[in-house]
């Protein structure tokens, strides 16, 4: 359970940087594959859906806002 909770951080901080570094609405979409990605991750892990799902929730509210933050410039 260590391995798999080690494991989902790593993407996790994976996927935050990617979100942070995007730059165009295109790059967003990746981003937004990678979330979900990590999603259906978690259904063969190990961990309790209390620690992945508000994990998860805050890399789609970090999405939304660099996807608002994009479409202001």
């Amino acid at each position: 359970m260590e391995e798999d909770r080690n494991t989902f951080i790593d993407k996790y901080l994976k996927v935050k940087e990617v979100i942070a570094s995007c730059t165009t609405l295109d790059h967003t979409k990746v981003a937004r594959q990678m979330v979900e990605n990590l999603s259906i991750l978690c259904l063969g892990i190990s961990l309790p859906y209390e620690f992945y799902s508000t994990y998860l929730h805050n890399l789609k509210f970090f999405l939304k806002l660099k996807i608002n933050e994009l479409t202001k410039i």
